[in-house]
């Protein structure tokens, strides 16, 4: 008996290590198989990249998005910044990402948001504005208002129903945001005005101009607003005009005379597409942005300085191709001078790069790439805001062609690599 248990100890010894060495030698072929599919499949995932940014840029934050967003909206003063973008088709809520978060916050606003911007109000409150698609050919302009919490206080408030073209918008300094827009009309874009107030809350429209483009506006040291518009013409000649509001009296607007400043002339294949406004102590800065149909799509720049006493100086402004403007500093001003940002191209008929174009008082520039080379993708939009450091910070948008979508972050400052 004690043989015969001695046999089957032996037999189930024999199972067991037969079965250890199977399952042993599976393994190793299994790991076999897949190892060199781990290493393709390494080879092929996109692997983060390091962008270093020119002396004194720093690369501060890379967010990585489900959707391709076409400007991101950056708010900062010199302790706090904030950026919000348009969440993916499914979800189309606005994101807001904190400094002091890795996740962003969903904020329920929106059903197809674009061309998003904030602006601070009193008591740490921020107001909202965006273009929103609720007709398949009509874009409303629309409000939000953030608490010092973060929270949605207001909103969303319809502020101009119809075919909203652009609008831009700045804070006053009595706690109010100051917004003007374009809206097709009859056939004819017509430019309105409206105080929000630190609530959130619109006032009525104030009809400005029956044929305006491409508003712009900024208020100066003495609270005075300037608000520029280029105004069609016939023979393809846009007029630029200009009104200063004494104390920011948005009603005073209809009644004042606008000031001719400048021509610019268009021929068939040209196109204007923007204009941009800043201010120091004493002078009016302008640029706009010329496109240039063809085998592609160029633009160029064009500029001028506006003095107190009415006299304009050309700004020289670097001739190079496609040199587009999207934005402007905003949320500060120097004391001589202004900056803007401007988008290039470099070896690609989309803008793939993105520089910054200083103006000196006197009319001379200075333009200075921030990205050495250029960005790995197609950049959607950039914001930028002059903190009154006078230091300025960036946030843009690039598509990739992998289809990632990536939000940079920059500030002035030691140079730096981030991924």
């Amino acid at each position: 008996m004690l043989r015969s248990m001695n046999l089957r100890l032996t037999g189930f010894k024999r199972f067991v290590n037969a079965t250890s060495q199977n399952l042993h030698g599976h393994f190793l072929r299994v790991m076999l198989i897949l190892t060199p599919i781990a290493i393709f499949w390494g080879a092929c995932t996109p692997q983060p990249q390091t962008l270093q940014l020119r002396h004194p840029w720093r690369l501060e934050r890379v967010s990585e998005v489900s959707t391709p967003v076409d400007r991101p909206a950056l708010w900062a003063n010199d302790s706090v910044h904030l950026l919000l973008w348009a969440g993916e088709p499914t979800m189309p809520n606005i994101r807001l990402l904190l400094p002091t978060q890795e996740a962003s916050i969903a904020l329920p606003l929106g059903i197809r948001p674009r061309r998003l911007s904030v602006y601070p109000l009193p008591d740490g409150w921020y107001q909202l504005l965006w273009l929103d698609q609720t007709l398949p050919d009509q874009a409303f302009l629309v409000g939000g208002t953030l608490n010092a919490a973060f929270e949605v206080h207001r909103g969303p408030t319809e502020i101009a129903r119809g075919s909203v073209l652009e609008y831009v918008a700045v804070p006053s300094p009595d706690g109010m945001v100051v917004a003007f827009w374009t809206i097709l009309e009859q056939g004819e874009p017509r430019l309105y005005g409206m105080h929000i107030d630190s609530l959130g809350r619109p006032r009525s429209p104030i009809l400005i101009a029956d044929a305006a483009r491409f508003p712009a506006a900024a208020f100066d040291q003495a609270g005075d607003l300037r608000l520029v518009w280029a105004e069609p013409g016939a023979g393809r000649i846009w007029t630029v005009r200009s009104v200063k509001m004494l104390g920011g009296a948005l009603e005073s607007a209809p009644a004042l005379y606008p000031d001719q400043i400048a021509l610019i002339p268009l021929d068939t294949q040209q196109t204007l597409e923007a204009l941009t406004l800043a201010l120091d102590s004493t002078q009016a800065y302008l640029i706009w942005g010329v496109a240039q149909a063809g085998q592609g799509v160029s633009g160029r720049l064009e500029g001028m300085i506006l003095a107190s006493d009415g006299r304009t100086t050309s700004i020289p402004l670097p001739q190079e191709t496609n040199l587009r403007l999207p934005a402007s500093a905003a949320g500060g001003r120097l004391a001589q001078g202004a900056i803007f940002t401007v988008l290039t191209s470099q070896n690609s008929a989309s803008p793939n790069a993105i520089g910054v174009i200083s103006v000196r008082p006197n009319g001379g520039m200075e333009l200075a790439l921030i990205t050495p080379s250029p960005l790995p993708g197609v950049i959607g939009g950039v914001s930028a805001v002059l903190l009154d450091s006078g230091k300025m910070r960036m946030a843009w948008s690039l598509l990739r062609p992998d289809g990632r979508t990536q939000l940079y972050e920059a500030v002035e400052g030691e140079g730096s690599a981030a991924q």
